[in-house]
């Protein structure tokens, strides 16, 4: 009953006979729009809440406008933790996540004050990949990645598997593979993906021996599997496996050459990334 519009009140009565993940993602982008008391009503008392307004409500102070200081106010209040504050206060009115700008660089500093590192787990700063993190679309990966790459290494696991496997992360994926494999001009010395050599003017990720044997094996297990295993697609199943029949009977020269594409990592003009699907 605390819902003004159309759509917040139909996803809160979702949730409330749902009770799903996905039904309260739905209930959050909707009725921020509106700015409306729902979220803090079905979420309930919470001391984590508390927990949050008290650690980073300085911040908000920092922001640049009335519209981005009264969303960080309100995230605070009604998220249950920081990746929530960060998705709330980027559709609430604070814009895009930039580690540069008030009152993102006041959260970081805050949380990397709070967060204790084993001494193992800190690593140097790397900023160029940390500047891929302006591609994240989601504000836990954007958290994640900031992490990741700021001091965490640690983390780098959980980072690929949440974000750099999902389709919807394709941007930060991308920027993520131009900074550890930039494309470099030219490839010849192949023994198995011979149809790249003899390209001086194209560019490629990865012309090496290293690759080239790596292609060579990647096409023998299809031989022998008749299977591709696709990671990171979006089904409750997970990873899925793909039957592709016989390889070496049917247009071989087809499956050799996506072997060496994904392993050899051709760039293109509308986007440097390979993948089958």
């Amino acid at each position: 009953e605390l819902a003004t519009g159309g759509d917040c009140k139909r996803d809160c009565r979702s949730h409330v006979f749902r009770g799903l993940d996905a039904t309260y993602r739905r209930v959050r982008k909707s009725c921020l729009k509106e700015k409306s008391p729902v979220l803090s009503c079905l979420r309930g008392p919470s001391p984590r809440n508390n927990s949050l307004l008290r650690k980073h409500v300085h911040c908000c102070e920092r922001a640049e406008g009335t519209e981005c200081r009264d969303s960080c106010v309100r995230a605070l209040k009604e998220s249950a933790s920081e990746s929530e504050v960060i998705e709330s206060m980027s559709l609430g009115g604070c814009g895009l996540v930039l580690p540069y700008k008030e009152p993102w660089t006041c959260f970081l500093r805050s949380e990397s004050k709070q967060v204790e590192v084993a001494p193992e787990a800190k690593a140097p700063l790397d900023s160029a990949k940390m500047q891929c993190c302006q591609k994240a679309r989601s504000g836990a990966c954007w958290s994640l990645c900031y992490r990741t790459f700021s001091r965490e290494w640690d983390m780098y696991t959980r980072f690929s598997e949440e974000c750099l496997a999902s389709r919807g992360e394709s941007q930060l994926m991308q920027c993520i593979n131009e900074v550890e494999e930039p494309c470099e001009l030219g490839c010849n010395g192949l023994s198995f993906c011979t149809n790249f050599n003899n390209r001086g003017l194209e560019l490629f990720r990865s012309c090496k021996a290293d690759s080239d044997l790596a292609a060579r094996l990647q096409w023998d297990a299809w031989k022998e599997e008749k299977a591709i295993r696709l990671q990171g697609v979006a089904l409750p199943v997970g990873d899925v496996t793909l039957p592709i029949g016989d390889v070496a009977g049917c247009l071989p020269h087809v499956w050799k050459a996506v072997a060496c594409a994904l392993h050899v990592k051709p760039c293109h003009q509308r986007g440097h990334s390979v993948a089958i699907c």
